[in-house]
């Protein structure tokens, strides 16, 4: 008889939960989840954006480092020091013709605030020395140390402080031969096709203007147009030489200053120091 009414007692004092107290429950957890999500969604967000930003900022060091870099080498024709004192001897005829006597520097100016356009022109890379044999005419084959990294078609200016040609490498195998040979002809375009050059009497059109000998160097010579167009993915682009460069840039001024009031300046010409200030 005690145990029964022991156990009516815990019975009585036993219960279930509610519906209410179960949506509620379930109402508090969804609540709870959806804070949870919102806080994710938004952490999410703000990591794509901090990434795009240092991607954006990461860009632009790059092109900035890249571009200081060939703007530094512009109008660089080693020791000759102006390119009033080099003789282009690329086929100004043909497709691919670089004039390097327009200067180191120019461009377009558009106007208000549409993309400008920077082209850069000068000498580029470490310098080759000059080999043995030399000449014995100015149209001869150029001998360097040979696995130098040339390529045909490959456009060159050797300089010995007091003359400077550009040319353009026709044969196939420069790296290999240490041999640069610049004939006429269409094996490379432009080509080398210059009548007017002094270094070889009746006209022979693939002369420099003189026999180099070993106190000659040889650089590489470029021109590197920066402008923007539209990129792979759609959204504008800062290209290099006609190749994407860098991507999300949708405009590029350039402002061009002079120094009016230089400091004295010294270089080589003829092998004499010469200075100006």
């Amino acid at each position: 008889m005690m145990m029964r009414q022991s156990l009516r007692k815990i019975s009585a004092t036993q219960s279930g939960v509610t519906l209410i107290e179960v949506m509620i429950a379930m109402v508090l957890s969804m609540m709870l989840l959806a804070s949870i999500m919102q806080i994710f969604s938004s952490s999410r967000q703000t990591h794509r954006v901090h990434e795009a930003i240092a991607r954006m900022q990461e860009n632009g060091r790059m092109a900035l480092e890249v571009i200081s870099r060939d703007v530094r080498m512009s109008d660089f024709w080693n020791c000759v020091g102006d390119i009033t004192d080099v003789v282009n001897n690329l086929d100004s005829a043909n497709p691919g013709f670089i004039d390097f006597d327009l200067g180191g520097i120019s461009g377009s100016e558009s106007e208000g605030w549409l993309p400008d356009i920077l082209v850069l022109r000068g000498g580029v890379t470490a310098g080759l020395s000059v080999e043995p044999p030399f000449g014995p005419q100015a149209s001869a084959v150029i001998k360097v140390p040979a696995n130098n990294g040339l390529e045909q078609g490959d456009i060159l200016f050797i300089s010995d402080c007091s003359s400077a040609d550009i040319f353009q490498i026709t044969n196939s195998n420069p790296n290999s031969s240490g041999q640069l040979v610049h004939n006429t002809g269409n094996s490379v375009s432009p080509g080398n096709f210059n009548v007017s050059n002094p270094g070889c009497p009746g006209a022979n059109a693939h002369c420099l203007s003189k026999v180099y000998a070993e106190d000659a160097t040889i650089f590489a010579a470029q021109q590197i147009t920066y402008m923007i167009g539209t990129g792979s993915e759609g959204p504008p682009a800062l290209f290099r030489n006609g190749l994407e460069f860098v991507d999300g840039i949708e405009n590029f001024q350039v402002l061009y200053g002079e120094d009016t009031n230089p400091p004295e300046q010294c270089w080589v010409r003829h092998r004499k120091l010469l200075c100006a200030g």
